[in-house]
């Protein structure tokens, strides 16, 4: 007997529908469940068509994905529902499926994951971290789950584990059901509740009836019921693992083991039986693979209602007399397992059903009651709100007179016959009629006007007949009568009084007169608006010059056609841009930033004189115009620029500008011929000095003894005296030289002396008595040191000549350098000659204009041209004596071209001379 359970315990064991397996340990029953009880805190867990009370490690057998959500989701809904922690150990790649699944059941996963009520994992990063399955390891990590949920903020945790992962190697299946069957020793000390899904097509027979012997519950064909084959760990792992060594051990066993897929005898078994359903159940040979199985079924029931059980071997006389008797046995004993879980679930079922009835009945009649209850409590309420609304009515009576008496608006009301019955004191006022001489009047007599009263009567005689009403509830303008005849504007609303009987309506009036007078006035201003809108849009598109609005931005909103033919852009194109992507790069910064002080209102407006650059890719000179225009309430504010192109202006500036420099240096040639005798008095000194000095060297030399130091100091006199004649015509060179202006820092100063150098000899015959007031504190100037000589040289020939026919007075004339203000240095040339008149004050910096028989009128023209380049000014004034001081003023620093003009102005020196 022995020998056959063993044998038995090496076969296959495959699950039909509505069939289990039934498994023994040589003479032991597997249904024993003393030794393992459960304490349990918790209120059950309903589950599967029954509850979870004390038992709560749960095996459950499906067919497919479908049956096993199909029984998990309320299972799992109801756990979040009443606050359980959830954590589902699911297979790799069905991951985001059971997070669909989840989410098509009512339950929003994201929510849960982000909670922390739900926590999803892998299988296989569960229970294989490492890729191997250590029993050991896992007890203590389901320990530690279980204590930490019990220190939570969760009352227990509905555990699902899905376990094909163990299929893949045999030796994890065994050690799968020896862990589940320790794990029971974890459960039974906490409340949580554990459920471990297995998919029968993958799993063979033998670890089906083991995987179910370790578990105290058991779910087969979707219902939950208590496992009749369950056995106590320690029993059963005694058994197990004595099986466990019998396999490896016994070579002849392991070789008598089947392993033949569960589907391939299911398939011989339906062929079987499609022949004959009702044929005797015998043992029938089939060959799978290469081997030929005897397979016997066994029924479960008297007439296998309940299912069978199939056992197969590769022995020709299976099943012996022995085998039969053992397989009844274990079919009797499953079927009478099978049918009390049956009727205890049916029980059950019908224990929950009566529940469930009560429950609703005491329901509908606590609400029943409720409502009852909440009726009494509404109809005192009632009561008390009707005596409220009572004294509120008559109160409201007494304020709805003192509001009709009291409103601005005029209130009249009739009744269904046209009749007045109320006519306020805003009303009396208003048409100039007693309230009592108007009670009872047709409405139509009193304040309609002739011209309309026809077609009130008729449209009122029409709502009376039809209810059809063209004005009640409208804002209406019409004509009003006054007691005086006058007609008056009046803004009219009719309303129906909610009452019993006859229809009576109020009308509330109001004098529009003055309203109508400023709708009028106003639609003057509008219509003043629009032509000044006109106007503006004129001169915006006729405009000689270019006009550019933009937004705060610099980005174009509009332009006119003469910017836009300025540009070469179309308007369109330009509102794509902003004003500084067609700005020239060096204008940019400066523009930058004028415009940021322009909107940090640090200015009103500025100019600016700024190359743009055109589509084309030329430049184009203009001097813009740029203020803000201030916004309205539809309007924001935005800039405006008035551009003028200056670029031909700029061009016949830049043209005069070389004319200037040509005839300034026309102007110094012609200065060379007139100082031709000071200039050879000035050469010929250091010639007769050297020539002296070389005669007398020459008879140092020749006396006996030779006078060597006498002969080297005269050397040393012809040296320096031919220095000073080299000096001269430096000096010389430099002034007439033709190269082009270039500022450099210089000292004033030095400058006038070595222009005054060259002219001494020359005043000199002329009798001039020349003085310096030469400041000592005098900063540098930055200038062209040429130009700026030749206006010294100008200067002073202009006051020689001044003082050429004065014989009545001293010749005298002072040079004078001194600090301006605004870090400026000034220099004066002052003369005691003729002067000049009044009518010529204005003129003689005008080229050409001379006042000399001989002159040219060209040298102040030039010099004023020269002292605006360098942002000076040039002006002269009449001495309070006989003679006049011409002076100018230039900065310290130097940068750039200046538009300054020059005028003479007759009283005060720091008045431009133009």
């Amino acid at each position: 007997m022995d020998e056959r359970i063993d044998q038995y315990q090496s076969m296959d064991w495959t699950f039909m529908p509505k069939m289990v397996h039934p498994y023994s340990a040589k003479g032991r029953r597997i249904n024993i469940l003393w030794g393992f009880t459960m304490n349990r805190t918790t209120a059950p867990i309903p589950f599967a068509g029954s509850q979870l009370d004390a038992n709560r490690h749960v095996c459950a057998f499906f067919n497919s994905d479908e049956e096993e959500y199909r029984v998990l989701l309320p299972f799992i809904k109801d756990g979040f529902q009443c606050g359980h922690k959830a954590i589902h150990v699911v297979n790799p790649d069905q991951r985001q499926s059971h997070l669909q699944r989840l989410d098509q059941a009512g339950i929003d996963p994201t929510i849960a994951l982000q909670s922390g009520q739900l926590e999803l994992r892998s299988n296989v990063e569960t229970y294989l971290p490492d890729g191997r399955f250590d029993p050991d390891r896992m007890i203590a990590a389901f320990e530690q789950v279980a204590s930490d949920n019990a220190k939570g903020a969760f009352p227990l945790s509905r555990i699902c584990c899905r376990m094909d992962w163990a299929v893949e190697d045999r030796s994890h299946v065994d050690d799968v059901i020896e862990f589940e069957s320790r794990v029971n020793e974890v459960w039974r000390r906490h409340d949580d509740a554990v459920i471990c899904t297995y998919h029968l097509g993958k799993f063979g027979g033998d670890a089906v009836i083991d995987i179910m012997r370790t578990h105290p519950m058991v779910i087969i064909g979707g219902i939950l019921q208590q496992n009749p084959f369950f056995v106590a760990p320690d029993e059963f792992l005694r058994e197990f693992r004595q099986r466990r060594a019998h396999r490896s051990d016994s070579p002849a066993a392991a070789s008598c083991k089947l392993r033949i897929p569960a589907q391939d005898i299911s398939q011989a078994l339906n062929t079987w039986l499609e022949v004959d359903g009702h044929k005797s159940l015998s043992a029938i040979r089939h060959r799978f693979g290469d081997e030929d199985i005897s397979i016997f079924p066994v029924p479960l029931g008297v007439d296998g209602e309940s299912g069978m059980i199939v056992v197969g071997s590769d022995r020709l006389d299976f099943p012996g007399q022995t085998d039969s008797l053992l397989l009844s046995v274990a079919a009797n004993q499953a079927s009478i397992g099978l049918q009390e879980a049956r009727l205890l679930a049916e029980q059950r079922r019908i224990a929950a059903e009566l529940d469930r009835r009560v429950s609703e009945r005491t329901a509908e009649l606590a609400t029943a009651n409720k409502e009852l209850r909440k009726e009494i409590v509404e109809r005192k309420l009632a009561e008390e709100r009707l005596r409220h609304e009572e004294r509120e009515l008559k109160r409201s009576e007494s304020h709805k007179a003192a509001i009709v008496d009291s409103s601005a608006d005029c209130i009249v009301a009739i009744d269904h016959q046209g009749r007045i019955t109320e006519f306020n004191p805003t009303a009396e006022q208003t048409f100039g009629h007693r309230r009592s001489d108007v009670l009872g009047k047709l409405l139509a007599d009193v304040i309609i006007p002739h011209s309309l009263r026809e077609k009130h009567r008729t449209g009122f005689a029409r709502y009376l007949a039809t209810s059809d009403s063209r004005v009640l509830g409208r804002r209406l303008e019409m004509t009003a009568l006054c007691n005086d005849g006058r007609e008056i504007p009046v803004e009219l609303t009719i309303t129906r009084i909610p009452q019993d009987g006859p229809p009576a309506f109020t009308g509330h009036l109001r004098d529009i007169t003055e309203r109508k007078r400023s709708e009028d006035a106003l639609r003057l201003a509008h219509a003043q608006v629009l032509r000044s809108e006109e106007r503006w849009r004129s001169v915006f598109e006729n405009s000689a010059v270019g006009v550019a609005l933009t937004d705060l931005n610099g980005r174009f909103i509009a332009t006119n056609l003469v910017y836009q033919k300025m540009l070469g852009y179309s308007e369109a194109e330009l509102q794509q841009l902003t004003f500084l992507d067609v700005t020239h790069e060096e204008n940019v910064e400066e523009n930058r930033t004028l415009i940021g002080e322009l909107l940090d209102e640090k200015r009103q407006q500025f100019q600016i004189e700024k190359q743009y650059r055109r589509k084309d890719g030329e430049l184009v000179w203009a001097r813009n115009n740029v203020s803000v225009v201030p916004g309205t309430e539809r309007v924001p504010r935005f800039l405006m620029a008035i551009s003028e192109d200056v670029t031909q202006r700029r061009l016949s500036e830049e043209a005069l500008a070389r004319a200037r420099s040509e005839l300034a240096k026309v102007a110094r040639i012609t200065s060379l011929g007139v100082l031709t005798a000071s200039i050879a008095h000035e050469i010929n000194q250091p010639l007769s000095g050297i020539i002296t000095n070389a005669s007398t060297c020459l008879r140092m030399l020749s006396a006996d003894p030779p006078n060597v130091d006498g002969a080297q100091e005269t050397v040393r006199r012809t040296i320096r005296d031919g220095n000073r004649a080299s000096n001269v015509i430096t000096r010389l060179r430099t002034l007439y030289s033709k190269k082009e202006p270039s500022p450099e820092s210089m000292d004033l100063n030095e400058a006038t002396r070595e222009v005054t150098a060259l002219s001494l000899s020359d005043l000199q015959r002329s009798g001039v008595m020349l003085r310096y007031e030469l400041a000592d504190d005098l900063p540098p100037v930055v200038g062209d040191r040429i130009q700026l000589q030749q206006v010294i040289l100008n200067l002073l020939r202009n006051a020689a000549d001044a003082m050429g026919t004065a014989d009545d007075r001293p010749r005298e004339l002072l040079i004078r350098t001194e600090r301006d203000e605004q870090n400026r240095v000034r220099l004066s040339v002052k003369d005691s000659g003729v002067g000049f008149t009044p009518q010529s004050a204005e003129k003689i910096f005008d080229p050409f204009y001379t006042t000399k028989t001989d002159g040219m009128g060209i040298g102040l023209s030039i010099s004023r041209s020269i002292i605006e380049a360098h942002q000076g000014r040039l002006w002269a004034t009449p001495n309070d004596g006989p003679g006049a001081t011409f002076s100018f003023a230039i900065p310290c620093t130097f940068e750039g071209l200046s538009d300054t003009e020059t005028r003479v102005n007759r009283s005060e020196p720091s008045t431009d001379a133009a």
